[in-house]
Order: structure tokens, then sequence, then C-alpha cells
């Protein structure tokens, strides 16, 4: 999970699903990458205690290196229900990193349910891609790679730099 720890960004419901993701994927990690100090951090740190998930979740703090944040996981889980645009969804979309997003605002435009990401609403849909991902390596990979070119295609930093030149150019003569 990246972004600000804010309950906006819904970190407690990756931990709460760390609970029963553990019972099958013992060894898996769930890395919150982001702070902030608030009333919210401490609640999710409490959740992570009461919830004995110690071993199981990790918060790295702030990572001010891009390529830093993305060499930490293998997945992202993106909880946010009110993400505008998904500026942290395309960045792993471009690095093969699969995503798992909430199907809500600037994430359900992003990902292409099981053709270039997952999108979730309940843990099952979440445990669902997570099965696909650690078995199907084959069709993991394809989704991987979907993403990787949709996000090439549409939201590459030549593609940004090249629409907004077009719109000053064709809007401000």
């Amino acid at each position: 999970v990246v972004g600000n720890i804010d309950i906006s960004k819904q970190q407690h419901l990756a931990i709460e699903y760390m609970a029963e993701i553990k019972k099958i994927y013992p060894k898996m990690t769930l890395h919150i990458i982001g702070d902030k100090e608030c009333p919210y951090k401490r609640h999710i740190m409490k959740l992570v205690h009461d919830l004995h998930l110690e071993d199981n979740v990790v918060f790295d703090g702030f990572v001010s290196n891009v390529e830093d944040i993305y060499s930490r996981f293998d997945v992202l889980l993106m909880c946010s229900r009110a993400e505008a645009f998904g500026r942290v969804t395309i960045e792993a979309m471009l690095r093969n990193i699969p995503v798992i997003g909430f199907d809500s605002g600037g994430t359900s435009e992003l990902i292409d349910d099981r053709v270039s990401g997952f999108k979730f609403t309940t843990l099952n849909d979440v445990m669902d891609a997570l099965s696909v991902l650690v078995h199907d390596k084959e069709k993991a990979q394809e989704i991987v790679d979907t993403a990787r070119e949709r996000a090439e295609k549409n939201f590459s930093e030549d593609v940004y730099v090249n629409n907004v030149y077009r719109f000053i150019h064709e809007n401000f003569k």
C-alpha cells in the first residue's frame, strides 16, 4: 500500500484483510509505504497489534525515491475509495507490478478487471486475485504485460508531455 497514512487511503482495510490473507499465505507481508502523524496512524498501528500481525505488516514510512518504493513489493494493493487519478496505480503498472485496486474512483477507470489488474470490493475478491497471482503465473504475466502496455500507451512521461504541449499549442495561439 503506497500513500500518505490517511483514512481516505484505507490502510486499515489492507490490515484487516491481512489477518485473513496470512491464514493462506503465512509468509506474505503487507508493506505500508508513506507516513503522517495523526490519530489514524495510531489506530492502524494498534490494529496491527490487536490482530497479531506484527510479523506480517511493515510500516516503511516515507520513501523519497520512487524506484525504492516499487522495489519493495510484488503486488500493489490500492485500497482508496476516492482516488481521483491513480498515479500510484500507473507507476506500478509501468514497473510490471500487478495491481489489486478498490473498484471505485480513478482506480476503476485504470483497471480492466482480470485483464490489466484486479478490482475488488470484498476480501474474497482480493483472495481470488492473490490466488491467480500466486498459482497461475501465465495469467499473471499476461495481466502485467497488458497493464504495462496500456500504461505506456496512455500515461507514460512522453505521452503526458506531448498531450500538454498539444493542448497548449491548440488552445493558446
